[in-house]
């Protein structure tokens, strides 16, 4: 049986049958959306456009997933909050083990699923994978295509208060006294 092209329905649930897919070599695609995301609790993800291929080998022996993820997802920028476009580019290579079968294997990722109804669910894989393409900082790489007004609202002090601050930093570094107690402070922490 080949699967040409799957959507599965709201209830975010991208599965391969293995019982269905026992032998040979199987292709799969699933388009993954903003409610795909809605199922997980720590969501940062505001909307998602991304297809994952699917290539699935299995054999009585065992069941490999090549999984590769393209598109683009929509973030919250940590400096301004506006939206932020983010591409999304990944390859991942799982094996499928029956759950309770405890095996580690440094090569593949492992995707645990149920013998008695050999339902192969990527939900979990999918999505972290995704996360995984994500940065750490989520800032847009221009400042400049940052909202203006926010970053103003965020903004401690205005420039003007800032050139001043280190203008006074500055002149307090050329004052005698202030050099006295940086030698004083010093001496202390000795």
């Amino acid at each position: 049986m080949h699967a040409d092209f799957i959507k599965m329905d709201i209830l975010n649930k991208y599965t391969i049958s293995r019982k269905e897919n026992k032998n040979g070599t199987y292709h799969f695609n699933y388009e993954i959306d903003a409610d795909a995301f809605k199922t997980f609790v720590e969501d940062e993800i505001k909307d998602a456009e991304v297809l994952a291929n699917v290539e699935m080998k299995s054999s009585s022996s065992e069941t490999i997933l090549q999984i590769n993820l393209t598109g683009k997802v929509t973030v919250e920028c940590d400096r301004c909050l506006d939206d932020l476009v983010i591409p999304v580019e990944f390859e991942g290579v799982a094996k499928a083990v029956y759950e309770g079968n405890e095996e580690s294997d440094e090569e593949y990722d492992i995707i645990y699923f149920s013998p008695e109804d050999e339902m192969i669910v990527l939900d979990e894989y999918l999505y972290e994978s995704i996360l995984l393409c994500l940065t750490t900082q989520k800032v847009h790489a221009d400042i400049s295509d940052c909202n203006p007004a926010m970053l103003e609202k965020f903004s401690i002090v205005s420039q003007e208060e800032f050139d001043n601050i280190t203008a006074q930093q500055q002149t307090m570094g050329e004052n005698p006294e202030f050099e006295k107690l940086k030698a004083l402070k010093n001496e202390m922490e000795k």
